[in-house]
């Protein structure tokens, strides 16, 4: 995903350095950088991969506000966008480097948009199998949301009798999947890479609570903590008559991965900002609180309810995506893969440094 933007960067250099002396220098700089040799210093690609990580995501968060536009009209679709945009990990992880989240992301969010639109054509749904597939080549945790939306694309095409777009939803899944199963065959002898084994989830029931609870509630990984708007979703029993079916399985699947991840030992993610193994969880929760969100908005406490929860997650995630010292809090004082008690240090949260 990342090689089309470096094409285009790699042509305006050419281009570049073809202009005077000083207005040259940087294109001059940018050819000289990305030649092979054995003096590459990755470091001289960090602006250029923030730009792509940057682009792959608002692309993504402009599909997510499509998504739940059609379902809850733009300005309550205008106040979850905010919050996945700038007040959780979209902000102070996906786009701070190439992770694979934000590629994966992308990829469901503009098959879910395409779905909205409601144009049921074989290039559409085509379209939808690919993305849904190619989301799960980018990150495994995809399975299970990528799996639906192929499946409510090809239902959607049965129940109006069109086989031949649930045909073009089947083909754009295996036209993706092919390519990829087979070069996981060739190169690993396995039809799914090592990366996808169910086998690393390999954390007892004991330690997936203490996960679970560590991906909620940890000062320096927790959801709550870093998302509290996420808090809503403990208000979703009272406005079960504002819940449509698409809203049920939004939150099962936002509730699946956190339990997925949970069985994972490794679960708090190494050196990164925040929840970042959870984050994948959050578009779908987010969406979820659609019928919870709507009737806060039409009242004045609940703007008011809204905009103290939407500030208290930009003052959250901004220090993850400005702040240095925020990512070196992984390494200091101790590493905290050596010492994961850290995780609950109070007098210590990561979104302080």
């Amino acid at each position: 995903m990342a090689a089309p933007f470096l094409w285009v960067a790699n042509q305006f250099a050419l281009l570049g350095q073809e202009l005077p002396a000083p207005l040259s220098r940087p294109f001059t700089r940018w050819r000289t950088g990305i030649e092979p040799n054995p003096g590459v210093r990755l470091g001289f690609f960090d602006t250029t991969e923030v730009l792509i990580a940057s682009a792959l995501v608002a692309a993504g968060i402009i599909a997510f506000f499509i998504v739940c536009r059609a379902y809850a009209g733009p300005r309550v679709a205008l106040v979850v966008t905010i919050v996945l945009a700038f007040g959780s990990p979209s902000l102070s992880t996906w786009t701070r480097a190439l992770w694979s989240h934000g590629p994966a992301f992308a990829s469901l969010a503009a098959a879910a948009a395409v779905l909205c639109a409601g144009r049921l054509r074989p290039a559409t749904l085509f379209l939808v199998g690919a993305l849904a597939v190619f989301a799960v080549v980018c990150r495994p945790t995809a399975m299970l949301p990528g799996g639906v939306l192929c499946a409510a694309a090809i239902a959607g095409a049965v129940e109006r009798r069109r086989p031949l777009e649930a045909i073009a939803a089947i083909l754009g899944a295996v036209a993706v999947a092919a390519p990829w199963l087979g070069w996981s065959q060739a190169t690993w002898g396995r039809l799914l890479p090592p990366y996808y084994a169910v086998t690393r989830l390999e954390a007892s029931f004991a330690d997936g609570l203490a996960a679970l609870a560590g991906q909620l509630l940890s000062p320096s990984r927790g959801l709550f903590i870093y998302i509290p708007f996420l808090l809503l979703t403990f208000a979703i029993p009272w406005v079960r008559s504002r819940m449509r079916r698409v809203h049920v399985i939004a939150l099962v699947l936002g509730a699946a991965h956190l339990l997925v991840a949970s069985r994972f030992p490794h679960w708090w993610g190494g050196h990164c900002y925040g929840p970042r193994l959870s984050s994948d969880a959050v578009p779908f929760l987010l969406f979820a609180c659609l019928p919870v969100v709507t009737p806060l908005a039409e009242a004045r406490a609940g703007r008011w309810l809204l905009g103290s929860l939407v500030a208290l997650c930009l003052f959250a995630n901004a220090p993850g995506a400005f702040r240095w010292s925020t990512w070196d809090w992984s390494g200091s004082p101790v590493d905290v893969d050596l010492e994961p008690a850290r995780l609950w240090d109070w007098r210590d949260p990561q979104f302080m440094r």
